[in-house]
C-alpha cells in the first residue's frame, strides 16, 4: 500500500499519542507505523511494546534496522534526521510524518533533532509536513489521553523516561 501518513513509532508515550491522533484523522488502514531498530539496549522491550500496540490498533508496523547510528553516553544524536530520510527513500508518496517530540526549542533537546524548530525546518527542506502534536503537552496529559484509547497502556508502553 502506498501510505501518505507515517508515524515514527517507538511504542513510548509520545509515539502512541501520535499514532492515536493519526488514526483518528486518517483511519488505521491509512497509517503506517515505522519502528527503527538502531542498537539501543532498551529496544528489545520497546519493539515488543510497539508490536502489541500496533496490533491493538490494527495498524501495520514496519521495522527498519539502522546500523549507522553512533551514541555518546546513550544519546543517539541526529537519529530522527536519519529516520525521516530513510523513510522517504522507501515511501516516496508520503505527505506527512507524525513525530512525537515535546521540545519546542533546540536548547532543551539533547538529540539536536527532536524539537519543533528542527521539525519545521526539516519538513520544509524535504517538502513534507511534519506533525508534532506533543509539543508543549505535559506528560500527564499524554498519559491520560492514551489511557482513554488503550486501557492497559501503563502495563504495555515501554518508556525510557
Amino acid at each position: 500500500m502506498d501510505y501518505k501518513t507515517l508515524v515514527l513509532f517507538s511504542g513510548g508515550w509520545e509515539s502512541v499519542y501520535c499514532l492515536i491522533k493519526a488514526i483518528k484523522k486518517y483511519g488505521n488502514k491509512n497509517v503506517l507505523a515505522v519502528y527503527f531498530h538502531y542498537g539501543a539496549e532498551h529496544q528489545i522491550k520497546e519493539v515488543i511494546a510497539a508490536q502489541i500496540i500496533t496490533d491493538r490498533f490494527n495498524v501495520k508496523m514496519n521495522i527498519k534496522r539502522i546500523n549507522t547510528l553512533s551514541n555518546k553516553d546513550g544519546v543517539f544524536k541526529g537519529r530522527n534526521t536519519i529516520f525521516i530520510t530513510e523513510i522517504l527513500k522507501e515511501h516516496i508518496s508520503v505527505q506527512r510524518i507524525y513525530f512525537g517530540c515535546r521540545n519546542i526549542l533546540s536548547v532543551t533537546d539533547r538529540y539536536g533533532d527532536s524539537n519543533y524548530e528542527y521539525g519545521k525546518v526539516l519538513g520544509k527542506a524535504l517538502d513534507i509536513t511534519i506533525i508534532m502534536p506533543c509539543i508543549m503537552l505535559p506528560k500527564w496529559y499524554e498519559v491520560k489521553y492514551v489511557n482513554k484509547y488503550l486501557l492497559d497502556a501503563n502495563k504495555i508502553i515501554y518508556s525510557t523516561e
